[in-house]
């Protein structure tokens, strides 16, 4: 299952045992090497405000469902034609956008497809892969090192807003009444509308707090036997 917590990343990478220097150091290593992509500076301050921080569960089918209808909205303008298929995460569109160089519109959505991804208090132009510079290095450490790929909360937040013209969803999952399914056998966009309102609710917590959203990946939620994309209905 996908997770998506709003707290600071260096809480995060927290496991109670790492002392808070190096994760600060480690923080602005990160912050430096992002930097150095962008070509300007890129730096948020983390204030945790709280000793606990609310997190949200989304199956993997519905996450790669979204990326999927963003990818359509991109190449074709609109949602005619969609259909989204038992394997999104393998969906035709992907290769589509790869022949236009990848996403314009939805960079932040469709480009985040990472062991974990951080959407940080900043303005990011699209969505960074970090991982050791040296080869020998990242052989040595590749089954320690979990993908990383760095986003914009701020730009995540106005893709979402530029998808839903297309959704038409009244509000966010804290918005939405009580009453409301999302039911993919009556509706066969269920997955990515909800998707996309958990999401959203998310980016208004992490814009509120200041604080990086991350959306990772939690392998520890399957058995062996179990397919980390099956949809669970």
């Amino acid at each position: 299952m996908y997770e998506l917590v709003v707290m600071p990343l260096t809480e995060f990478w927290d496991l109670g045992a790492e002392d808070p220097q190096e994760l600060q150091e480690a923080l602005e290593a990160l912050q430096g090497a992002l930097s150095e992509q962008v070509g300007s500076p890129v730096k948020w301050s983390e204030q945790g405000t709280q000793e606990t921080y609310e997190s949200d569960t989304l199956d993997p089918f519905c996450v790669h469902a979204l990326r999927a209808l963003a990818a359509w909205v991109d190449v074709h303008g609109d949602l005619q034609g969609f259909e989204l298929g038992e394997t999104p995460w393998e969906h035709d569109v992907f290769g589509a956008l790869d022949e236009e160089e990848g996403s314009k519109k939805f960079p932040q959505l469709v480009h985040s497809d990472a062991d974990v991804a951080v959407f940080a208090p900043v303005d990011l132009p699209g969505v960074y892969f970090m991982g050791p510079e040296d080869e020998d290095e990242a052989d040595e450490e590749e089954e320690e090192m979990e993908e990383l790929a760095v986003g914009s909360v701020t730009r995540l937040g106005a893709e979402l807003d530029a998808l839903n013209e297309h959704l038409k969803l009244q509000g966010d999952i804290d918005e939405l009444p009580d009453d409301v399914v999302f039911d993919s056998d009556e509706d066969p966009l269920a997955a990515p509308k909800y998707a996309w309102a958990v999401l959203r609710a998310a980016v208004k917590r992490a814009s509120a707090q200041k604080l990086p959203l991350i959306l990772y990946f939690d392998a520890s939620m399957y058995s062996d036997d179990d397919e980390p994309h099956e949809h669970e209905e």
